[in-house]
Parts: structure tokens; sequence; C-alpha cells
């Protein structure tokens, strides 16, 4: 531990804290010594994790996925549409019904895909986005759906011929009477892409998430006739749900030294790490790094690490959902991987650990579902190159 001393003479003390450490104003000027200020930096190694998993959830992944990597597979997709009152209007009798498309986009240029990708439908089908975990589908069975047809691919470039996107259509004009009935209150309008060639390759589609003009959508072509007057145009419905399906196979839940973080996979990290400062301290940083070995390339990819707010005593490495609850908003820390390490802010969770409004239980690390969920972090705690630790940089009154 270094130490550095200076004297802060009264007249100047009030301005320096409101200009370092601004809304800890308060506990810091009551609880330092007016005559002087030391300043220390010290460093924490005595820092542990371990790998649990969950049933994945990715009902809120920005993308929807088919194919396979990392020991992970999407064969399957869940997309529902709104239950809307418009599709009433298309039993209006001036209205001449042309065409009715199914349609979902991608940013890749997916080439031979579209003959691989079938369509389903089912009136009585149901998921919830934001509830529904991987493992609701453990039974499926695509026997229980209706087959539609295979799906078209439509490649589109700009003015200079660069590519700008792609999109997958089928036509389901066969499924218009079903899904304008509206005297069925119970229908469900939910399709199902399935992708049945086992390979290595990996395609995504925008989900809802992303944006609304390039969700998956049914777009109906249909004529007006009101009068002498024929108006031709188009109405998009926008997917209301949609979900990716993934299947795992070749990892082992018990193995201790599979430390890493997957939103496929469901893994996650427990991250206990002690230490001790003075009571009244005042943090001026303190910087957390953990490494990733370098022969993995994860770049870019988002991380969230939640201080665990209730203490969960058990052996178990795998859970259908999630046990440890979390404190969440404003105490989550958000980062990003880069050069294989993630580098993370806890400056104001520590200072509140001294306040007394947080306790060190642990913390709870995991991918954002902004993340390609084909994606594995692996952290690194043994290697004597790449164990982690913690910096802290503060002062304390003499």
């Amino acid at each position: 531990m270094k130490q550095y001393k200076f004297l802060i003479y009264s007249g100047f003390f009030l301005l320096i804290i409101l200009s370092t450490w601004r809304c800890q104003e308060s506990p810091i000027y009551r609880n330092l010594s007016n005559s002087s200020l030391s300043l220390f930096d010290t460093t924490f190694y005595d820092i542990e994790g371990s790998s649990y998993w969950i049933s994945p959830q990715m009902g809120l992944v920005e993308k929807l996925y088919f194919g396979s990597k990392n020991d992970i597979s999407a064969h399957n997709n869940l997309i529902e549409m709104p239950k809307s009152s418009s599709w009433s209007y298309f039993l209006d009798s001036n209205i001449i019904i042309d065409s009715a498309h199914f349609i979902i986009f991608s940013p890749d240029s997916i080439i031979s895909i579209d003959q691989s990708l079938k369509l389903y439908f089912s009136p009585d089908s149901h998921f919830s986005e934001s509830n529904s975990i991987n493992s609701d589908f453990d039974n499926f069975n695509l026997s229980e759906w209706n087959y539609n047809s295979i799906g078209n691919l439509n490649i589109e470039l700009d003015s200079l011929g660069d590519f700008v996107k792609s999109s997958v259509k089928w036509d389901i004009f066969n499924l218009v009477e079903t899904l304008t009935d509206t005297s069925d209150t119970n229908l469900v309008k939910t399709f199902l892409i399935n992708y049945d060639i086992a390979d290595s390759s990996l395609f995504s589609f925008y989900s809802r998430q992303t944006t609304t003009n390039l969700s998956p959508q049914i777009v109906i072509h249909y004529r007006y006739f009101e009068g002498d007057s024929i108006d031709t145009t188009s109405y998009a419905y926008y997917a209301s749900k949609d979900i990716t399906i993934i299947e795992k196979t070749g990892f082992n839940y018990l193995d201790s030294l599979d430390c890493g973080i997957s939103l496929g996979l469901g893994q996650r990290v427990l991250l206990d790490i002690q230490f001790s400062l003075p009571k009244g301290s005042l943090i001026k940083s303190a910087e957390l790094f953990l490494f990733q070995d370098s022969i993995f390339s994860n770049d870019g990819h988002k991380i969230v690490i939640d201080p665990i707010s209730t203490f969960l005593d058990t052996n178990i490495s795998y859970f259908q959902t999630d046990p440890y609850f979390t404190i969440g908003y404003p105490d989550a820390m958000y980062t990003t991987l880069y050069d294989d390490t993630l580098n993370v802010s806890m400056k104001d969770f520590m200072q509140n650990l001294i306040l007394e409004n947080n306790q060190n239980i642990g913390f709870k690390v995991f991918s954002s579902v902004a993340n390609d969920p084909f994606e594995k972090v692996h952290f690194s705690f043994d290697e004597a190159s790449l164990k982690p630790y913690l910096e802290v940089l503060y002062a304390q009154s003499e």
C-alpha cells in the first residue's frame, strides 16, 4: 500500500469534496477532519468465481437465430402476431385481398437458406416472450403444427449494387380467412419457422426487439372499391412476440473449471470479492479487472455485474429459473469486454457499502440480451498472469 499525504486547509476542503465526490458531500465532510487528508492506493486479489446454469430465456434477445455453433443449436423460432381489431377491416365487402405474405428480414446475405426454412401455423399455441424459458419447450412436437410452405429469398441492393438487407417471404394467402376470423375470441395467430438442416452454419434475423419496420410481419396487399374509384394499397401487421428455441449439447454442468457466461447456454457466474476498507473512507476510484484467455475472441461482449441481495446456501449448479435475487438499478454495473479484459467501476457500490447502504454478499455476472447467444466468455481465476483484481484509491482523514 502506498500512502500520499497532503494537507488541506479548511477553506478549500468543501470545494474539493464537491468537485471530486459529488453526491457524497455530507458523509465526506462530516466524517473527516478538517486539518488533513491522506490518499491510499490498495489492490485486492481475494476474488473467486463459480459458474451456475439456468434454463436460457431467449424472448428478449435482439435477433432470431437458425443454425449451430459452440454446442448450441437453433432449429425453431416462434412468432405471434397481434390480436388487433383491424383484422376485421378485411371483412368489408368493398375489399378484395390480392396477396398475403409472412416476411422476416436479415442483415446477412443468407444465400440458399430460404429453401431450408419452412413455415408452420397454429391457432392455439401460446408462449410468453418475457417469461418463457427454454425448458418450457422440452416437449415441443412439430407434428402438432400445420405446415404452410417453404420460404423464398429476396436480396435488396442499393443503387451502387451493394448489399442492403435480405428477406425470406412465405405465401400465406390460404390463411387469410383464419387470420381475419374475429368471431373466434380464443384464436392465437402463432407462426413457427423451422430450419431442419444440422450443420455448423449460423444465420440471424431481426426480432421485434431490434426495429419495428424490419421485425417479423404479415403484409397484406388489397384493393378497396369505393364508387368508381379503386385504391390499391397494403397493410402490415408486426409481430407482438417472438422467441428462439435452442438446444444444448456437449457440455457439463458439473465442470468446476468451466467459469464463464453465455446467454444461449444460460451460464452465469457468482463472483465473490473480499475486501476491507476503513470506516469513513472516501472512494476516489475502484476498478475491477477480470480477464479472459486470449485464445478466445469475444471483444464487444456486453456484460452485467449485479450485486446479490439475498444469500443462497446451496451446492446446486443448475436451476430452471435464476434463484439469485439482485439489487439491480442503480447499483448494477454495465461494461463491455475489450482486448480480453473486463474493466468496470465499482466506486458507487463501494462508497454505499462504506455508508452501510449496501451489503457485500456477492455479485451475479451475466450476458446482456444484446449479445450473440452463441458466444461464450471464459473467465480466468487461477492462471497467475490472468488473476482478477480490484484496485481501489481512497481517502481517509488522519
